[in-house]
């Protein structure tokens, strides 16, 4: 008997499926935080980049964590490597609280003797980039993405049992601190049973544009359900398009709301029809 042919779906956590709401960070901030960065900002500071600054101070944080690939970042100024310490966040399993601990040592020798203020300011919002339970909650579904998500599920269940369609799997492959994604599909359990495999960066080492990342989701998925069929990952960085494609899979590029309905029509050309 042939093998049915899989046809690989894989999902990105940020950008895809979730995304930072500014309403839920600023309640994450708490009544200190919103009233340290209301002086901050009246001091002649730009609250809107705000995430920006806070990203540049970290540049100089140590880590001894090397990737390949570092993600990109776009600022003011260009785009530019990810900081080393949001890389080691990503990437390996080192505890909130150390880094944390890290970055204060370091803002204590470089902001607090410019500004106090400054440094209260930088040092309530690094909790909102490190401390998982934090960064979940200000992660909010992308309606869309959730929606194609139980759609793709509904046609696994109706299609996978039999007949001659391609058998569809859903999977993650993402940039994301391994404690953060746990928190996730604690809470979104109902939609992530769906899911079969999740490749998160914080649990391979490998992140985001490098093409280990993709080799390695590769390896993984393949062996959950069958033969090797092709692959379609969904993502909107152009960065890791490009690797996506240089692995000879399929990219989906998700840029605005029309690209969600342009990913259903690439879904039917492969036989996987909504």
């Amino acid at each position: 008997m042939t093998a049915r042919r899989s046809i690989h779906l894989c999902f990105d956590l940020g950008g895809i499926l979730f995304v930072e709401s500014k309403l839920h960070a600023i309640h994450c901030l708490g009544l200190y935080g919103v009233f340290i960065v209301m002086i901050w900002a009246l001091m002649g500071n730009n609250p809107f980049r705000l995430r920006d600054r806070l990203f540049d101070h970290l540049q100089g944080v140590p880590s001894s964590v090397h990737v390949d690939t570092p993600p990109t970042i776009k600022g003011k100024k260009g785009t530019k490597p990810h900081a080393v310490i949001l890389q080691e966040c990503l990437s390996v399993t080192t505890p909130h609280q150390e880094i944390l601990d890290r970055v204060d040592k370091h803002f204590k020798k470089t902001i607090l003797p410019r500004s106090h203020v400054e440094y209260r300011v930088m040092t309530t919002v690094a909790r909102l980039v490190f401390v998982p339970d934090h960064v979940a909650s200000i992660l909010v579904p992308i309606p869309a993405g959730f929606k194609l998500l139980a759609d793709c599920a509904r046609f696994q269940e109706a299609n996978n049992k039999g007949g001659d369609t391609a058998r569809l799997q859903l999977h993650v492959i993402s940039n994301m601190n391994y404690e953060v994604a746990k928190i996730l599909k604690s809470k979104y359990k109902d939609i992530f049973q769906c899911i079969e495999g999740m490749s998160i960066s914080g649990e391979t080492g490998h992140l985001k544009p490098s093409p280990q990342t993709y080799i390695h989701a590769r390896k993984l998925f393949s062996g959950k359900g069958g033969v090797e069929g092709e692959w379609l990952i969904l993502d909107d960085q152009d960065e890791n398009i490009a690797t996506i494609m240089d692995c000879n899979m399929t990219p989906i590029a998700i840029k605005d709301n029309a690209s969600w309905e342009d990913a259903r029509h690439v879904l039917d050309q492969f036989g996987v029809r909504l």
